[in-house]
């Protein structure tokens, strides 16, 4: 349940940008390597929401392991498209074709940049 679009949640319309909420959840869930499970903090999508909005960054819910420095410009970028997609309104949400084109951006510039190292 913690995967569903809110929106599908509450009327049962499913839309194309559906998918893009759930998507959202499984990379917030990638880069903090937490569940979104509801806890003593509330849910996971909540409390990070909540830091992004502070912070303008999920940086303090990146998971340690994978927060080595030379990785946060990547896992900024991540974290802002989490965001995006996790955004109740869905006019506002991405589609997944935009979603797509950004990670490869994204893996693409991180490759050209560990080849120049």
């Amino acid at each position: 349940m913690y995967y569903m679009d809110p929106i599908f949640i509450g009327t049962g319309l499913l839309t194309i940008k559906s998918d893009v909420y759930s998507f959202g959840v499984v990379l917030m869930e990638f880069i903090t390597r937490k569940r979104n499970e509801y806890n003593e903090n509330g849910v996971l999508i909540e409390e990070y929401r909540k830091y992004y909005e502070i912070e303008k960054s999920g940086r303090s819910m990146f998971d340690e392991t994978i927060a080595a420095e030379e990785d946060m410009p990547v896992l900024e970028e991540i974290s802002k498209l989490a965001i995006e997609c996790l955004q109740e309104d869905v006019e506002g949400r991405s589609d997944m074709m935009e979603v797509t084109r950004r990670l490869v951006f994204l893996r693409r510039d991180r490759r050209a940049g560990k080849a120049q190292q």
